[in-house]
């Protein structure tokens, strides 16, 4: 009897300490909130939901619209996978997260933290911004935007107190106050002028860089120290691999993306030493010593001061100002026709016809193919999907799943440019394949790369029943 008690204890004490191995079924992915929750929700649901059928989990992606709140979260591990600012992978790596990759935009991968200034502005040297008024395009804790231009100054002997400093919105304000010489030098990322929005507004052969840290790694992905090897190694090739597919490049797309790539944990040592150099710099850092209180019998009353009056200005300082900003107004005008007259000519070059480009091998065939890169181009999803056999499979994507997929990416996409060169025809009787170079760009995504079109006739039209896409070696 003695003995089965014994047993029976010795069960319950094992069963009391054995850890729970049952793995989580939701993992939850913080995104920096450099933007509206609901816009990061737009953005990074299709990746949260595609992450999550490969690799076996639902990915919840937790909003936060405070980044103390987010940066505090990343400190005590909070999320299971996170896309960090750069500025804070310092403290993810400090409490325990593992890098996974980093982010690319507009083809860039890293980046440059850069001092912009105007031609024509006669600044030839950072010494020469001395009393200039410098716009930085993010806030302070903004490492490319704020912190390293800082670095960058104090580097070359001009602290704080030498210039006039402006905090604006984002990177794009900041170049574009520059450029409508609203300020001295404007502090960017070496992609700012790759917006859409910049390449509308700015002439960028109007402006130079003066100066540039870097470079620096785009955004991490990161994963907690909870993710065993064999789940970091699912996410991690997920992210690595999404450019290889057309599903992958539209989650890209709508990510505002081009590409997730692979990163070394040696490429943010150089984050690590210009956030250290600029907390030793900062006037906010600084420790302030508070004066000693006299001794009360000692202390004495100051007088209370009246404030002083608000000085109105004088009508002539207000007919000046009226007339700057007329004169601003019609630089502006002037400045969007040209740009009209530009984007126009670009517009024609990237949309020449296919027709003109290639000899027409296969009857129907170059005509067909230019009425269907016109139809992608103009979103019409009608004419577009017509040109698709209801046979049509590519992966794991039929007829419908393309139509679907298709509607959803003409519904957020702005403009669509597609222009074709390179292109081989092989017909065979009712069969044909086209191959060729396809250029696509986007309002935030564009490649390069080979597509492959595999057609048959129906009924005397020639309808695509698969397609493929490899990126440009």
């Amino acid at each position: 009897m003695t003995r089965k008690i014994t047993l029976l204890v010795a069960g319950l004490c094992c069963l009391l300490i054995l850890p729970d191995l049952t793995p989580a079924k939701e993992l939850s992915l913080g995104i920096t909130p450099s933007r509206p929750a609901a816009e990061i929700q737009k953005r990074f649901k299709p990746l949260a939901e595609n992450m999550g059928e490969k690799i076996g989990k639902r990915i919840k992606i937790t909003s936060i619209t405070n980044i103390q709140i987010f940066l505090q979260d990343i400190n005590q591990e909070k999320f299971d996978i996170a896309q960090v600012d750069l500025s804070h992978y310092p403290a993810a790596k400090k409490s325990g997260y593992r890098l996974l990759a980093k982010n690319e935009e507009f083809g860039k991968s890293s980046l440059f933290s850069v001092l912009y200034v105007r031609k024509d502005r006669g600044i030839a040297s950072i010494a020469d911004l001395k009393g200039k008024r410098i716009i930085f395009g993010g806030d302070k804790n903004s490492l490319i935007s704020y912190i390293g231009p800082t670095y960058l100054l104090q580097e070359n002997g001009l602290n704080p107190d030498d210039y006039t400093a402006q905090i604006v919105k984002n990177p794009y304000n900041a170049v574009y106050a520059v450029y409508k010489r609203a300020g001295d030098a404007g502090c960017a990322s070496d992609i700012t002028l790759d917006l859409p929005k910049a390449r509308k507004k700015i002439k960028s052969e109007q402006l130079m860089k003066l100066a540039e840290l870097g470079p620096f790694p785009n955004m991490p992905w990161v994963a907690s120290s909870r993710t065993d090897d064999v789940l970091f190694k699912k996410i991690q090739v997920f992210l690595l691999d999404l450019h290889k597919s057309d599903e992958g490049k539209e989650i890209l797309n709508n990510a505002k993306l081009s590409s997730i790539r692979p990163a070394d944990d040696v490429e943010f040592d150089i984050v690590a030493k210009v956030i250290d150099t600029f907390k030793e710099i900062s006037p906010d850092e600084k420790p302030k010593q508070a004066p000693k209180p006299e001794p009360e019998s000692v202390q004495k009353q100051e007088p209370v001061q009246e404030p002083e009056p608000v000085q109105e200005p004088e009508p002539v300082q207000v007919q000046e100002q009226m007339q700057e900003q007329m004169q601003e107004q019609m630089q502006m005008q002037m400045q969007e026709q040209e740009q009209m007259q530009e984007q126009e000519q670009e517009h024609r070059q990237m949309n020449e016809p296919v027709s003109a480009s290639i000899k027409p091998e296969g009857p129907g065939l170059p005509e067909m193919l230019e009425k269907w890169r016109s139809a992608w181009c103009s979103k019409d999803i009608r004419i577009y999907m017509d040109f698709y056999s209801p046979e049509f499979q590519s992966g794991k994507r039929d007829y419908a799943g393309l139509k679907n997929y298709k509607e959803d990416n003409f519904e957020r996409t702005n403009s669509i440019e597609v222009a074709i060169r390179n292109i081989e025809i092989d017909e065979s009787g009712d069969t044909a394949v086209i191959k060729f170079q396809q250029f696509y760009r986007s309002d935030y995504y564009h490649d390069v790369g080979v597509k492959t079109l595999r057609l048959k006739k129906e009924n005397g039209k020639w309808k695509i029943l698969s397609e493929t896409w490899e990126p440009l070696s």
